[in-house]
């Protein structure tokens, strides 16, 4: 999987996918919240999926699972994607967690970044 990193300031981490994410590869995605959640009572999260696929449904399942667990420990949770079945992924998932959650496509990026540090 072609996965990144990238941190905005201390309370944002950032993840870009350019292909489909599977299981193993949330697994990776958790460890790196686990371990900024740390040294931080909050954080912000920002995901792009630039594959154009959606997460296959157990990944899926594992990932709302895995952030109702943190649920009240994320400030915001900027999703970035062209994939309608993140879209409503998203919408169910800001339904159970207590913050700030919103959806942006491919092509409003800036947006979702500028959105997701202030």
């Amino acid at each position: 999987m072609s996965l990144r990193y990238f941190e905005l300031g201390n309370e944002v981490l950032g993840f870009l996918t350019t292909t489909k994410i599977e299981e193993r590869d949330l697994e990776e995605v958790h460890v790196e919240i686990k371990k900024r959640l740390e040294n931080h009572n909050k954080i912000r999260i920002y995901c792009e999926n630039a594959s154009g696929e959606a997460m296959s449904a157990k990944a899926s399942l594992e990932d709302l699972i895995f952030k109702l667990k943190f649920k009240d420990r994320f400030e915001k949770v900027a999703i970035v994607s062209d994939v309608f079945k993140d879209k409503l992924r998203t919408k169910v998932e800001c339904t159970f967690l207590n913050s700030q959650c919103h959806f942006f496509k491919c092509s409003e990026r800036t947006e979702a970044l500028q959105w997701v540090v202030r």
